[in-house]
């Protein structure tokens, strides 16, 4: 492995890592894990030479590569998880009567999503309800929603079936729901 090589891979970082750490926050990742992924990126970079033909911009090339790696996170997440049963329980419980009835009826939400996601506040509360989540739910929420995959590719990664896809998004945004409508629109604004 040549210098050059290695003194590109260093100034990448020094250019490039902050962003790379905020895109792996921005994904869900806890800030232990983003930080142990960044450095992922620049180590496989060392380990594998110069792979990059400058078909694209160097950021754009290390953010495809740590995109990469937090699916792969998220893959072995979902081999790791086990089945949250009695979560999903007491979740249910809270949300729904035994006739299966809203227990309270989720609040219609009349901000815009797009400035409310301009929301420096907004945003950190929907990390926190996000890093709330089971891994299973948090993994299939993020690569759907966030990095925009289809449910066949999400099932492919994290190894379940498309019923159970479906049902994990679903209990995914249930909770998210509940979560911001407790941290965030029932928030006074003093406590955003």
């Amino acid at each position: 492995m040549g210098k050059e090589w290695k003194k590109r891979v260093a100034q990448w970082f020094a250019e490039h890592g902050d962003y790379l750490y905020r895109f792996a926050l921005s994904r869900g990742i806890p800030p232990e894990k983003a930080e142990d992924l960044v450095q992922d990126v620049f180590t496989s970079l060392l380990a594998k030479g110069d792979t990059f033909r400058g078909e694209s911009a160097p950021r754009t090339y290390l953010t495809s590569i740590l995109r990469n790696k937090i699916i792969d996170h998220f893959r072995e997440a979902g081999r790791r998880s086990r089945t949250e049963s009695s979560d999903i329980e007491e979740v249910e419980r809270i949300l729904f009567t035994e006739e299966g009835e809203w227990a309270h009826p989720p609040s219609l939400w009349k901000s815009n999503p797009e400035r409310m996601l301009k929301d420096e506040s907004f945003r950190e509360a929907l990390l926190e309800c996000l890093d709330g989540l089971p891994e299973k739910q948090k993994a299939a929420f993020i690569l759907r929603e966030v990095e925009g995959m289809e449910s066949d590719e999400v099932c492919k990664i994290l190894g379940i079936s498309a019923t159970n896809y479906h049902v994990l998004l679903h209990r995914a945004r249930l909770r998210l729901q509940s979560c911001l409508e407790r941290t965030w629109f029932g928030a006074s604004e003093e406590e955003k």
